[in-house]
């Protein structure tokens, strides 16, 4: 506020800076005042959030300024994008070309029928580049085949499949969409790569909330196929296991990262570094952390 003071023969307040500080509109009343009588700030009157709309709008409407143009270099890197996009979409699909398999695409959950409760914290179905999950399987050392792969929201089953060319003891898919289920159970039957080392692949059809994982050492796979809520509930079944197995917990596009430090269930985490051709778009696939209950 302002500060008062007696000066002549009335009373002064500070300097219009100090007003504007504080918030208020200097205003003097009955017109001119003589130096030295009463000199008032009045808050200037409040208004609705939809009255400063409205007058938003009619200063735009009323602005002889031309609409401010989008520049050459905007241009380019939009089309750029697309033009990016196009092209990765493309090489992406190259794996279903290879082997005759359906597992590209991107399909909202609102186009699946599904009867899981926690329909609503789940995202959309979308594959991992084959590059990205090289990365997470990369950075592991371990003996595959004292290990049970368990891939979260495994829709189509692509992750199954390229988990499948490591010796894992066995392949599990987890997927609460009976439609993805069945497409992900004609993919392991139709892929007959020379690579493959498991012969032991399934895909189940469960919510991954109420999926009782296997008592053996686990990596575990998850591309971000639920929210926090979804994953809370996953944590805690898989602190169950690391108890008394060793668990590997693959996370790419580690939104929700936190959860999984606040858990302390798997307290060792090793983020990798991801060169910018796995991403699929901006901020898609654009991280990628391994966390473990054992040193990495």
């Amino acid at each position: 506020m302002a500060r008062l003071s007696v000066s002549g023969d009335g009373l002064k307040v500070g300097n219009r800076r100090a007003c504007g500080r504080a918030g208020f509109e200097r205003r003097r009343l009955g017109g001119a005042i003589p130096k030295g009588i009463l000199t008032l700030w009045r808050s200037p009157p409040r208004t609705s959030p939809a009255q400063e709309v409205l007058a938003m709008e009619s200063r735009i409407a009323s602005s002889s300024d031309p609409p401010r143009p989008v520049g050459l270099m905007r241009k380019l890197r939009r089309a750029g994008g697309i033009v990016f996009d196009r092209v990765v979409w493309s090489v992406d699909r190259i794996f279903d070309y290879r082997h005759g398999t359906d597992t590209s695409g991107t399909i909202k959950l609102r186009d699946l029928r599904i009867g899981s409760k926690n329909v609503d914290h789940g995202r959309q179905y979308e594959p991992s580049p084959p590059n990205l999950f090289k990365q997470g399987m990369a950075s592991l050392s371990i003996d595959h085949a004292d290990f049970i792969f368990v891939d979260f929201g495994a829709g189509k089953g692509r992750t199954l499949l390229m988990a499948s060319n490591f010796p894992f003891a066995e392949v599990i898919g987890v997927e609460f969409s009976e439609e993805l289920h069945r497409i992900a159970q004609r993919n392991l039957a139709i892929y007959k790569s020379r690579r493959i080392r498991c012969a032991h692949r399934r895909s189940v059809c469960a919510d991954a909330t109420e999926y009782e994982l296997p008592d053996a050492n686990l990596v575990i796979y998850l591309a971000n196929s639920f929210d926090g809520v979804v994953l809370a509930k996953v944590l805690s079944n898989i602190e169950k296991v690391a108890a008394r197995r060793k668990v590997y917990l693959i996370y790419c596009e580690a939104i929700f990262s936190s959860l999984v430090d606040a858990s302390g269930a798997l307290p060792y985490k090793k983020p990798i570094k991801l060169p910018r051709l796995i991403m699929r778009r901006p901020r898609a696939f654009s991280s990628l952390i391994v966390y473990s209950n054992q040193k990495l």
